[in-house]
């Protein structure tokens, strides 16, 4: 499914969601699991659309066709990344190709991930605004728990760096190189909480009222 031109006529920041994994530690797909009523991988992508990001990009791999299944009927740029078993460095890759060849005005990107279930469409926004206010700030990162992270915004000139990752290098390993100067950085107090094993997935629907369903 493709997005429609931008809505945003001054759109400069577009989304890549990382989607690809294959969910190991959970045992199952990640990306399926239950919040409420919908999946997380269609939560996660109706919190990227309703920001002021375009292009969203939401990139799959292991268990596509079902993940397939839970958006293909919104509004975004669904790619396949092939060689996800290499890490999501690759996911990462083939993300900002996509981004570059359906949008080549996008001047940055957010990288945002499936299993931080905290992430909100104002928290992508706040990223966006910080980077449009600050010319000289070329990443706009997360932070939590003492570290930075993701969702991380990268100015279009770190495009080629993030293309050059291997392996399960992520994009926290090029805010490490970040000049001081160049970084913003915006506070996301439940950044921490991933879901990663089913323990993470049970204690999360537990805090948030909700039940399991797997």
């Amino acid at each position: 499914m493709s997005q429609s031109p931008s809505p945003y006529a001054k759109a400069t920041v577009g989304l890549l969601l990382l989607a690809a994994g294959e969910s190991k530690r959970m045992g199952s797909p990640k990306q399926l699991l239950k919040i409420g009523s919908d999946s997380l991988i269609y939560q996660m992508t109706k919190k990227a659309l309703r920001s002021s990001c375009f292009p969203v990009v939401v990139v799959v791999g292991a268990s596509k066709s079902r993940v397939i299944s839970e958006i293909e009927n919104l509004p975004v740029f669904i790619t396949e990344n092939l060689d996800w078993e290499k890490g999501v460095s690759s996911t990462i890759k083939i993300g900002i190709r996509e981004m570059l060849r359906v949008y080549p005005p996008v001047k940055a990107g957010i990288i945002m991930v499936v299993d931080q279930p905290h992430i909100s469409t104002p928290l992508l926004n706040e990223l966006v605004y910080a980077y449009e206010a600050n010319a000289t700030k070329s990443i706009i990162a997360s932070t939590y728990e003492g570290t930075c992270g993701t969702p991380v915004l990268f100015d279009k000139k770190w495009f080629v760096q993030l293309m050059k990752l291997k392996g399960d290098k992520g994009a926290k390993a090029l805010i490490t190189k970040c000049p001081p100067s160049e970084l913003v950085t915006i506070n996301f107090d439940k950044g921490g909480v991933e879901l990663d094993t089913l323990e993470d997935y049970l204690l999360f629907q537990q805090e948030s009222g909700l039940s399991a369903e797997l």
